[in-house]
């Protein structure tokens, strides 16, 4: 070993022969100190002797191996084109890892036909080659692999992507109407995670697809984008699709877009349920306290989901009057979606005004409702809600049971804890 350790600091032909010698040491510690050596020396005629470990057994000294070969650079890149032609995977993949390291250029062509290769772990180490380099002549090939229905390698391609960055944006573009749907979702999340604005106005295309998952995905990636999506979002109002016009007033809700208010008041009379009911959820999200009554208005409309939107809106809002105009809806609610929305706006307001709708609550057909509303009493954290609490220690639902004892932590107080041991 230090033989090892001392030969590293020459480079003469009889220290670079003793240390490919060490190289069949069978002690484990040799054999890495002299890969290490020979990387340092950096001599190539140890380069095919270190390969040749990509052979071995023991995965942390192939490992060894392929880091140190990265080490010789470009010089190694013939050896280990033949490397990847080897019968076995290990090996390819070794070689594979080495090469990304170097990340020449001159590897594109390797990597491209890797991707191919027929065993999983070696077609993921060459997706990672084609992203690290970053150059947009391997999307081609990135877009077939998004094609596939593996959904690890289809990952991998996404990855790449996103690696090449703000010079995909223009090739993943055309690719937003492309004929399959899994195709148009992948290239929408990555759109997503490309930083910059010149990957907005695909996302907000990408909106008007017939397939709810891809306008999701859509929608997700203008959120992650913030406000800097605002102004190509006012914009795109000029459109007449109703899905896209949903989907912007939601968007812009979640991004917390107050310039919108004034453009998406309009659209809480709708004749889109889902655009009334996005408008009233956005613009309780957004603050919007001079349209308190228009929304509230809208407490009993038809629709189950604007019901809905409506309850939270109030929520947000904290109006004067939102304590009382949830009371009236739960006193007519038969929805039990909407009725939820009641409970957790009552626990948006934190008022114990709502305690006695939300004591109700607790004895709701739907457990879900039930649960609503323990999380609600837990948020308002009044011992008033304490007596309703214990009772509901015994239902007949663990989560319920769950969120009734998380509420009674909340309240804290020593009847609250005692509680908690019974």
């Amino acid at each position: 070993r230090e033989a090892c350790i001392k030969l590293a600091e020459y480079s003469s032909d009889e220290t670079v022969f003793a240390l490919i010698d060490a190289l069949k040491d069978p002690d484990f510690t040799v054999k890495k100190l002299a890969i290490d050596a020979l990387a340092k020396i950096g001599d190539e005629r140890a380069i095919q002797p270190i390969i040749e470990l990509f052979s071995s057994d023991d995965k942390w000294l192939r490992r060894e191996a392929a880091e140190a070969v990265a080490e010789f650079g470009e010089d190694a890149i013939p050896y280990l084109r033949e490397a990847t032609e080897s019968e076995k995977p290990w090996v390819r993949e070794e070689a594979l890892i080495a090469l990304v390291k170097i990340a020449s250029p001159e590897t594109i062509e390797i990597f491209e036909y890797m991707s191919n290769d027929p065993d999983y772990e070696v077609r993921i180490r060459a997706i990672e080659g084609l992203a690290k380099l970053g150059h947009t002549e391997v999307i081609p090939t990135l877009i077939e692999l998004i094609r596939t229905p593996d959904l690890t390698l289809r990952s991998a391609a996404e990855e790449a992507f996103i690696s090449i960055g703000s010079p995909a944006v223009e090739y993943l573009t055309s690719y937003i109407t492309d004929e399959e749907v899994n195709v148009r979702q992948s290239v929408v999340r990555v759109l997503s995670r490309i930083p910059g604005e010149e990957s907005i106005p695909p996302l907000i295309e990408a909106l008007s697809d017939i397939w709810p998952q891809v306008r999701n995905e859509a929608i997700k990636g203008l959120i992650r984008k913030g406000s800097e999506a605002g102004p190509y979002l006012m914009d795109a109002f000029a459109t007449e699709n109703p899905r896209i016009i949903s989907a912007i007033v939601k968007v812009l809700g979640e991004i917390n877009y107050r310039q919108s208010i004034e453009k998406i008041a309009p659209y809480l009379s709708n004749e889109d349920e889902e655009i009334r009911a996005n408008a009233v959820l956005a613009l309780g999200k957004l603050g919007a306290y001079n349209l308190n009554d228009r929304i509230t208005e809208l407490a009993f409309d038809r629709s189950s989901n604007v019901r809905s939107s409506v309850a939270l809106a109030l929520g947000h809002l904290k109006g004067s009057d939102s304590i009382d105009t949830l009371t009236e809806m739960w006193k007519e609610e038969k929805n039990d979606i909407v009725k939820r929305s009641i409970c957790k706006a009552l626990g948006m307001l934190k008022s114990e005004a709502g305690i006695k709708v939300l004591k109700d609550a607790l004895k709701d057909k739907d457990y879900q409702v039930r649960i609503e509303a323990a999380k609600a009493l837990g948020e308002i954290g009044s011992p008033a809600g304490i007596d309703a609490l214990k009772k509901a220690r015994f239902d007949s639902e663990e989560e319920v049971k769950k969120a009734v004892f998380e509420a009674l932590r909340k309240i804290g107080t020593p009847e609250a804890l005692e509680a908690l041991q019974r």
